[in-house]
C-alpha cells in the first residue's frame, strides 16, 4: 500500500514539474513564435488559446474551438445547466441539451479521445520502472508534501533543473511565480484524481 502511494506520488510530482516546465517555456516566447502569423500553429495567439480558459469551465479555449466545437465564452454551450467540461467528463454531448437527441459526432470524438488518452496513460505507466530511486530533490519535495507543507523555491528549482529547465529560464521566473505554478500544478493533479 505504501509503495503504491509513493509510486503514485512520484508519478504526480514528475508530471507536475513537467507541467511547470511547459508553463515556464510558454512564458519565454522565442522570436520565431512572436513573428508567426495569426492562425499558424506557432503563433502567439494559438499558444494563448492553448493556455487560456476564458469561460472558466475547465477546458482550454483551443480545445473548445478545435476539438469539442463548444463556445470558449460560454461555460455551458448548450444551456442545460451542466458545464461543458462536466458533460465531456460524463461522456455526454456539450452541444446537445440534456434530454434531447442530437448528432452523435461529438460522442464518437470523445470516445476516440478517451481511448487514445487511456492508451497513452498505459504506455506511460508501462514505461515507468516498478521501483525507482528518487533524486535527492524529488525525495525532499515528496517528504515536504507528505508533511503537508510547501517546498521551498530552491527545492522546486532543483527538480526543474533535473527536468532540463535552464538557469536562464529559471532566472526569468520569480520565486513567487514558481511557487504559484507549483501550487497550480498540484491543484490540477489533485483535481484529476
Amino acid at each position: 500500500m505504501r509503495f503504491g502511494f509513493l509510486a503514485f506520488a512520484l508519478f504526480a510530482i514528475i508530471f507536475g514539474f513537467i507541467r511547470i516546465g511547459q508553463t515556464i517555456r510558454l512564458t519565454i516566447i522565442p522570436d520565431e513564435i512572436e513573428q508567426a502569423a495569426p492562425g499558424e500553429p506557432n503563433s502567439l495567439d494559438d499558444i494563448k488559446l492553448r493556455v487560456t480558459d476564458t469561460d472558466e469551465d475547465g477546458l482550454y479555449d483551443w480545445d473548445e474551438i478545435n476539438i469539442y466545437n463548444t463556445s470558449a465564452y460560454l461555460a455551458d454551450t448548450d444551456s442545460d445547466s451542466i458545464s461543458d467540461s462536466e458533460e465531456i467528463s460524463q461522456g455526454t454531448d456539450p452541444n446537445c441539451p440534456t434530454g434531447q437527441t442530437c448528432g452523435s459526432g461529438i460522442i464518437d470524438l470523445l470516445e476516440e479521445f478517451s481511448r487514445e488518452q487511456t492508451a497513452l496513460e498505459q504506455d506511460l505507466a508501462d514505461s515507468l520502472p516498478v521501483e525507482q530511486d528518487l533524486s535527492d530533490n524529488a525525495q525532499a519535495i515528496l517528504d515536504v508534501l507528505q508533511a503537508g507543507s510547501t517546498p521551498t523555491p530552491e527545492q522546486v528549482k532543483g527538480l526543474l533543473r533535473e527536468q532540463g529547465i535552464s538557469e536562464d529560464q529559471l532566472s526569468q521566473t520569480t520565486d513567487e511565480e514558481l511557487l504559484q505554478l507549483f501550487e497550480e500544478a498540484m491543484a490540477d493533479m489533485r483535481a484529476s484524481q
